[in-house]
Order: structure tokens, then C-alpha cells, then sequence
């Protein structure tokens, strides 16, 4: 594969990365409010449920953020 290649492939790879990190830190978001301000986001999820619920979401938009961040280090040549 060709250098051009695989930073574009790269790149792809990190906005795919930048859209399941949006995705998680959304409704981790709407489990917080729904925590914290007693809101119904979610009415099908348990309210005793709900703090792990919101606990994996975020661990998930911080995974999902150390992907981006290594993939466009990687597609530009910073590693």
C-alpha cells in the first residue's frame, strides 16, 4: 500500500473514530441528565441501571478518543 494510501485510509479510520466518539458521549450525556436532573431520556433503561449505563458510555467516549487522536498522529506523520 502506497504512503498516500494508508493516510487517507488513516484518516477515514479517525472520522469513523470522531463519529462513534460523538455517538457515546451523546447518550452518555442524556444518561447523566437523566441521572442528574431526573429526566426521561431513556425510560426503557432501569433508573438503577442507569449509572453504569452512563459509567460505560463515557469509558467508551474516552477509548473512542485516544483512537482519533492515535489515527491522525498516524495519518500525519507525527509517530
Amino acid at each position: 500500500m502506497k504512503r498516500r494510501e494508508r493516510h487517507l485510509e488513516h484518516l477515514l479510520n479517525a472520522v469513523i473514530s470522531l463519529a462513534g466518539m460523538t455517538a457515546c458521549a451523546v447518550i452518555g450525556g442524556e444518561l447523566l441528565s437523566d441521572i442528574l436532573r431526573g429526566e426521561d431520556n431513556f425510560p426503557q433503561v432501569p433508573d438503577s441501571i442507569k449509572p453504569l449505563a452512563a459509567l460505560v458510555f463515557v469509558t467508551f467516549t474516552a477509548l473512542e478518543a485516544n483512537k482519533v487522536r492515535y489515527r491522525l498522529t498516524k495519518a500525519f506523520g507525527l509517530r
